[in-house]
């Protein structure tokens, strides 16, 4: 029986008595129930760590190609034996690419892939456990615009798990 049936069950328990004291012609009064249910995630993702992907040094012509793309190591670990599960990054997307992520560095955004597909930034990507998805990360570079050499850029997004 789940957490929330249960409290179903006792909340049902306790209003039946309740009304059966009511008509029995006893004294009323207002009862005040509040709790608060605790339950653990059961899934971690990198050990509760930050995801770091780094890039590193760029050579220009693998930039204006869009041929730069690392992968995102989840290790994600769930003490559950299998479940519905869904995915989302969330962050502020690129105004010219609503899609991808917004970067530091405005010739750039940031695309997430899952599986080869594009994953758009705070959409959600349905997945049962284990199966995991593979998640890539990669540089975009907006067709007008121009890279010069020697900048750099940064970006940033939270990663959601949720079962459901």
């Amino acid at each position: 029986m789940t957490s929330g049936n249960a409290l179903r069950w006792l909340l049902t328990g306790l209003s039946a008595g309740w009304t059966s004291l009511a008509v029995a012609g006893t004294a009323q009064s207002t009862i005040q129930i509040s709790m608060t249910v605790l339950n653990p995630p059961p899934c971690t993702i990198n050990d509760g760590r930050t995801i770091e992907v780094d890039f590193g040094e760029i050579v220009t012509s693998d930039l204006q190609n869009n041929a730069i793309s690392r992968p995102i190591n989840l290790n994600l670990s769930c003490s559950m034996s299998k479940n519905q599960m869904r995915l989302q990054i969330q962050g502020t997307p690129d105004k010219d690419y609503p899609g991808y992520l917004l970067a530091s560095y405005s010739p750039i955004a940031i695309k997430f892939t899952s599986n080869g597909q594009v994953l758009p930034i705070n959409s959600w990507l349905n997945f049962s456990w284990p199966d995991a998805p593979e998640l890539r990360v990669a540089t975009f570079r907006k067709p007008t615009w121009l890279i010069k050499d020697g900048d750099s850029f940064s970006a940033s997004a939270t990663l959601r798990v949720e079962y459901q």
